[in-house]
């Protein structure tokens, strides 16, 4: 009799999701979470990378977009290795610009902008989703040999610190370990309305608890230590290869620089990184007003929209044209 109601119950359990996720279909259709099948594939020497020439696109609840892959793996033009003055950028899904158009990231502004005042400028953007310093250090030790750059930039953003395994592709997909939970989890994130449906509703949930409580961004000495030697290999390369390493904190979420245990952190990394030699610039500092900041950011997701990006990328736009101008690097822009 137990086995016989359990069994009933499971079956009413099943047909009612269904019957829920069909609803959801037909009348209110929600953005699945993942990013889409065959984006991604495995890169031994980085760990993963967009799959070259791939062109599709990312939906998310707050937003869908076009990805374009260049020939190395990374969203973007082709580098131009031959440029006068050359800059490769490393960074996770805010330096890719998750969330915007083509064209739309920081990255790009400020390349563009910076066409105007030099021709002979390249900017290589080699962010991606998902990109820790443990994936950087492969990008910059695969790279720098091919592109030789001037410059080599760390968009460092802080839930990446600490971070020593990456990220792996299974059947298709980015997921956090090759288990059958991921499996699971990432074929909802794909096709189930339902699921997409109550995480977003829990993402939201803890916005709002984020939002009352503030952020504890405190970090740990071991995290501190895996991240400082992952940043020594990449001096080390950058010291072999003959160019600068700079390492910029780029703001993820308003709440975090009311935190003393975040604000210590940073100084505490950015103590041991220039021990290194390795030049630190924090962009907290050019935060505007928290509402106007607010109004920047996908408010569940976190990312920025185009207009946080542009933001920073006149930022990045000033830093290069100051670091071009002492370097003597790229050719002033003919007279129009």
């Amino acid at each position: 009799m137990v086995r016989r109601v359990l069994f009933l119950s499971s079956v009413g359990l099943i047909a009612g999701l269904l019957t829920v996720e069909f609803g959801l279909r037909l009348f209110a259709p929600q953005p699945l979470y993942s990013f889409e099948k065959g984006l991604f594939q495995p890169f031994e020497p980085t760990g993963y990378r967009l799959t070259p020439g791939f062109v599709g696109r990312h939906s998310q609840p707050e937003y869908s977009y076009a990805i374009h892959a260049n020939s190395y793996g990374f969203r973007g033009e082709e580098p131009n290795p031959d440029a006068g003055f050359r800059v490769l950028v490393l960074g996770d899904s805010y330096g890719m610009g998750q969330g915007v158009e083509e064209g739309e990231g920081l990255v790009e502004r400020a390349e563009g902008a910076l066409r105007d005042r030099y021709l002979d400028v390249d900017l290589f953007n080699t962010s991606v989703s998902g990109y820790a310093t443990v994936n950087q250090l492969g990008v910059l030790s695969h790279l720098a040999p091919l592109y030789r750059p001037h410059l080599a930039l760390v968009l460092l953003a802080w839930n990446d610190v600490g971070v020593e395994t990456s990220l792996q592709v299974q059947d298709g997909f980015l997921v956090l370990a090759t288990d059958r939970q991921s499996r699971l989890r990432e074929w909802l994130n794909t096709h189930s309305h339902v699921y997409c449906a109550v995480k977003r509703a829990w993402y939201t949930y803890l916005g709002h608890v984020e939002g009352r409580e503030g952020l504890r961004a405190g970090i740990s000495e071991k995290a501190l230590d895996v991240t400082v030697d992952l940043f020594r290999r990449m001096q080390d390369v950058a010291r072999r290869e003959d160019f600068s390493l700079v390492v910029l904190y780029m703001p993820t979420s308003p709440l975090e620089e009311r935190s003393e245990a975040f604000v210590r952190g940073k100084r505490v990394l950015a103590q041991r990184l220039e021990g290194l030699g390795i030049a630190v610039q924090d962009w907290w500092g050019i935060l505007p007003p928290d509402e106007r900041w607010r109004s920047m950011i996908f408010p569940v997701d976190g990312h920025w929209k185009s207009e946080g990006h542009a933001h920073f990328g006149r930022a990045l736009e000033a830093f290069l044209l100051d670091y071009a101008s002492e370097h003597g690097l790229g050719l002033p822009a003919a007279a129009h």
